[in-house]
């Protein structure tokens, strides 16, 4: 009897949750931990890092990139808009740009990374929970995101600029890889099987 209860418990699983904030690790550290523990905002910052380092438009980038992300945490609590497809959508076409590997415009850039920001922050600001403190909890995430990019730019940098030319084909195979897993996940989650 034991054995068919635990049977039929395994096959009706309940809500399952991804991830959930670190309610003891700290108001700051909760907020510095949380983005590391979501794949699709890593693969937002590690595209982006790439693709500003590729662009060589590193200082610029970088600070826009954190102004956007401490507009978007501060924002979350009043939007209550779920970025989680949006942060997924925008690292796909971060990683189509990085696949091509051509100069883009300095005003597309702009917009591919204030929106990369901006929802990056959203969809980290909303995991908050209420009893977190907003400030510190998204001086975590903006942190976070601000080291993460500025290691990104000097390694693709450094990297984009070493005569070995399989480094860039390197660089460029990681964006379409990203293109490829963002379409497969965005697909899966138009189907009901994934949440995101």
């Amino acid at each position: 009897m034991r054995r068919r209860l635990l049977i039929a418990l395994l096959l009706c699983p309940g809500l399952a949750q991804a991830h959930a904030a670190f309610v003891g690790a700290g108001d700051f550290y909760a907020g510095a931990l949380h983005p590391l523990t979501s794949p699709e905002h890593l693969l937002l910052l590690l595209v982006f890092g790439l693709l500003l380092g590729q662009q060589g438009r590193a200082s610029l980038g970088l600070a826009w990139f954190a102004l956007s992300a401490l507009a978007g945490a501060l924002l979350a609590d009043r939007v209550g808009v779920d970025a989680g497809s949006g942060v997924l959508l925008l690292a796909l076409l971060g990683g189509a740009a990085l696949a091509v590997a051509r100069p883009l415009p300095r005003l597309a850039l702009w917009a591919l990374v204030v929106a990369a920001g901006a929802l990056y922050g959203l969809a980290n600001g909303a995991a908050r929970e209420g009893q977190m403190a907003l400030y510190p909890f998204t001086a975590g995430v903006v942190l976070v995101a601000f080291l993460a990019l500025a290691y990104l730019l000097q390694a693709a940098q450094r990297l984009w600029n070493l005569p070995v030319s399989w480094v860039k084909v390197g660089v460029r195979v990681l964006g379409s890889w990203t293109v490829a897993i963002g379409l497969m996940v965005l697909a899966l989650a138009a189907r009901g099987k994934v949440v995101l």
